[in-house]
């Protein structure tokens, strides 16, 4: 008899402590997921990040052999042009979101600015510099769990020109 009774005090024990299996899990379960989303949303921030900034380091690169003494490859400012990446023109504009546009991976072209200045107004080479900036702007579901809408991704290169 006395075999039965701990027979039906362990089956009860199992049924409560399965009841607090279910509480820790649906307690714990959410907290992990979001951690998991976000540590995944964070990664890809980066990612992003980083494809920006080797675009605009490539754009700068492109830019620095378009000085003033460039006869093959064409003269690119002194004046500052502002595009978005998608831009179709013709001429420097369009040369310029062409470049962009081969390396932003993930990227939709028409959300990122492209802002290609020469700070001394010039585009000599060794004496001028060249600045690139690229924007845009992520929509993270992190940051809109956390209340906020996106966050802005920028990227800027500043080289000397060398032709």
């Amino acid at each position: 008899m006395s075999n039965t009774r701990s027979h039906h005090r362990r089956s009860q024990g199992r049924k409560r402590r399965s009841g607090v299996s279910a509480i820790e899990t649906a307690i714990t379960l959410p907290v992990l997921l979001m951690f998991a989303c976000g540590l995944l949303d964070f990664g890809l921030g980066v990612f992003k990040q980083q494809v920006l900034t080797n675009a605009a380091r490539e754009l700068a690169r492109q830019a620095t052999v378009h000085g003033s003494m460039a006869n093959r490859k064409g003269v690119w400012g002194p004046t500052a042009i502002t595009t978005t990446a998608d831009s179709t023109s013709d001429g420097t504009e369009g040369e310029i979101a062409e470049i962009a546009r081969r390396h932003l991976y993930g990227f939709r072209p028409e959300d990122v600015i492209v802002e290609v200045s020469w700070p001394e107004g010039n585009n000599n080479p060794e004496e001028d510099h060249v600045l690139v900036k690229m924007t845009s702007i992520r929509q993270s579901l992190t940051m809109i769990a956390l209340g906020s809408d996106f966050n802005v991704l920028r990227a800027v290169s500043h080289m000397e020109i060398v032709h």
